[in-house]
């Protein structure tokens, strides 16, 4: 079996960091009272909203305290911590991989989901999902897949055993 790698993008130098004092939300900003954004930010720097883990590119420097990061209802809210980093300090990570999960709506099922997980050590396994022709494969599709981000996510410490554990899609609940 070839091996598998993964290429993130990652910024290494950081030119301004602090916390937005307006909410420019509705105007696709980022506002912060007191800065320098004109002499330490450029227009493709990678602003990272660190408190609603949201990443913005910036499309112009506006003046010394705003900087428009998106279109109406892209901006950064009040009391959002941030960092900016240098487009040009972005190296590529490559990282290999050895298993992969992916959820995927089968072929020409409209009631069937696919959940596999393919590895270096015991192969390929599937798992075929069918579920009621009244739901969306892909709004199945996006909640299995979310449930599955939302544990891999999940800290050992924070975990609850529950009596018994219920999932419900549309109309439809396992048990």
């Amino acid at each position: 079996m070839s091996k598998k790698y993964l290429r993130f993008p990652v910024p290494r130098t950081a030119v301004d960091s602090g916390t937005t004092s307006a909410n420019g939300i509705t105007a696709g900003t980022l506002t912060q009272s007191g800065q320098n954004f004109t002499s330490t930010v450029s227009v493709g720097d990678i602003v990272v909203d660190t408190a609603n883990n949201l990443v913005r590119t910036v499309l112009a420097v506006t003046s010394d305290t705003e900087l428009l990061v998106g279109s109406t209802g892209e901006g950064i809210d009040t009391g959002a911590t941030f960092v900016i980093y240098d487009v040009d300090s972005i190296v590529d990570e490559i990282v290999p991989v050895s298993e992969t999960l992916s959820v995927v709506a089968v072929s020409g099922g409209a009631t069937q989901t696919a959940i596999n997980l393919s590895s270096g050590v015991s192969g390929f396994q599937k798992i075929t999902l069918t579920h009621g022709a009244g739901l969306s494969t892909y709004s199945v599709q996006d909640e299995i897949a979310s449930r599955i981000l939302t544990f891999l996510k999940t800290k050992w410490h924070e975990v609850d055993q529950p009596a018994n554990l219920s999932v419900t899609v549309g109309a439809i609940a396992w048990s």
